[in-house]
């Protein structure tokens, strides 16, 4: 328990000040302000010794045990009043690191036996497991001339995943077939197979070699068939993990983008009865989650890329590469979530990129980097921003000499924003399935 003065307990030892001050002309006043000093002194002392305790209120602090990345997530305190005066409080949780704090309003009257609600918002900006061990509670004492400090251990665990809350999101649009909310074409949804699934009413954006032409004249409306997609297909998600993953936007690494996006293409997938695969890897393989199918595999995906983390190290594309050749044996749709910033890192590799995609179906995901853009599209104002602005523009055209170079390789590339690859990846994927080139 700590102490710390009022402003009240100032104005009140103002009146003995001026007593002071005015007894170097009639000392009197000497006495007076004397007297007083030791009143005020007694009287601080009385209340902080009969001072409201933490027996006079209980606090429980519940939040849930997931959190969503780059999201507002609240923290639940219940307050319970035992004392019989009001209690002028404001309480704080100990922040773990890259956690940033909304919290509009940490104070609350409580009444005598009153119970209340008080609601702390919090954005984690890194995932992971974190431990909350103490909340933070500062009351006034009864005459009101101190606040006391304490610190009330709570032993909180919280788990921070991906954007689970986006997620959940998706899977709503899904049900309520509002999937063009985020981007996603539904005629995407249409599979193009060799086994005929039913037949429905024909739609604009459909394809008139669909026509079935016998319905077509027995209820003199068009009628268009929709075939099944194949299942069971190999698809298989790597993950770069390397220094070009590090690029941050709005408060999220490029890595954490892509994991977002991930989970909710990883849904899809499982939904479409394929299997999914998962590789992580920069200087190293980092680790592997082995192909899984099931309403029960998203849980495993999901503790899978919570743990992983971008590294300061350059990522090592001959291992992935030749990884993926020795790995994989049945013809699947390989997708890579990387940035690879210039042609040189493609010249290095090109024989085996050529290789892997003439096995397989490859799609690169590449996430720009928002810095390096506004760099680039800055005008500059000094020697310095010159040199930053030309570095910036040169190594972006480096960059699309280096797309240019993988889809003349038939290599098919994703090129968005961090912000905006969830419904590009969802729609390509989509795509490929639709047209059945896995």
């Amino acid at each position: 328990m700590i102490p710390v003065p009022e402003s009240r307990l100032l104005l009140l030892l103002c009146i003995p000040l001026v007593c002071m001050v005015i007894g170097y002309f009639q000392p009197f006043f000497l006495i007076i302000g004397s007297l007083l000093d030791i009143i005020i002194l007694f009287y601080s002392f009385f209340d902080v010794f009969t001072t409201i305790s933490t027996k006079d209120f209980s606090l429980d602090v519940r939040t849930p045990r997931i959190f969503s990345i780059g999201r507002k997530n609240n923290i639940y305190v219940n307050l319970l009043s035992r004392c019989r005066i009001p209690l002028d409080m404001k309480i704080k949780i100990q922040i773990p690191q890259f956690w940033t704090d909304f919290t509009e309003n940490e104070t609350l009257i409580l009444n005598p036996g009153e119970k209340k609600e008080l609601i702390l918002t919090f954005q984690p900006q890194r995932r992971g497991v974190y431990n909350i061990d103490y909340c933070y509670v500062k009351y006034k004492t009864r005459g009101k001339v101190f606040s006391i400090r304490e610190k009330i251990k709570v032993n909180l665990v919280v788990e921070v995943f991906p954007d689970i809350k986006e997620l959940n999101y998706f899977v709503q649009l899904v049900r309520k077939n509002k999937l063009y909310e985020i981007g996603i074409h539904k005629n995407r949804l249409q599979g193009s197979g060799t086994e005929l699934e039913y037949l429905r009413e024909y739609h604009k954006d459909d394809d008139s070699k669909r026509i079935e032409w016998k319905a077509t004249t027995r209820i003199n409306k068009p009628v268009t068939k929709v075939f099944q997609m194949e299942t069971s297909n190999l698809i298989t998600l790597v993950l770069d993990c390397g220094r070009l993953m590090t690029a941050e936007a709005e408060g999220l690494s490029a890595l954490d983008y892509s994991i977002n996006a991930l989970l909710i293409l990883a849904h899809i997938i499982i939904q479409m009865g394929d299997m999914l695969g998962i590789i992580a890897f920069s200087d190293r393989i980092i680790g592997e989650l082995p192909p899984q199918k099931g309403k029960n595999s998203i849980n495993k995906v999901s503790h899978f890329v919570t743990k992983l983390k971008p590294e300061f190290v350059e990522s090592n594309y001959r291992l992935i590469l030749s990884y993926l050749r020795t790995r994989i044996k049945k013809r699947s749709l390989i997708i890579f979530f990387s940035d690879m910033i210039d042609d040189i890192n493609y010249s290095l590799f090109s024989n085996s990129f050529s290789f892997l995609n003439k096995r397989h179906i490859t799609l690169f995901i590449l996430l720009r980097d928002t810095i390096l853009m506004k760099n680039a599209e800055n005008a500059p104002d000094s020697i310095l921003d010159l040199f930053v602005s030309t570095s910036a523009t040169e190594m972006f055209m480096r960059r699309k000499e280096a797309i240019a170079k993988l889809k003349h390789s038939g290599i098919s590339v994703l090129d968005v924003l961090p912000t905006q690859v969830t419904p590009g990846l969802v729609d390509k994927y989509l795509e490929i399935k639709a047209r059945n080139y896995i």
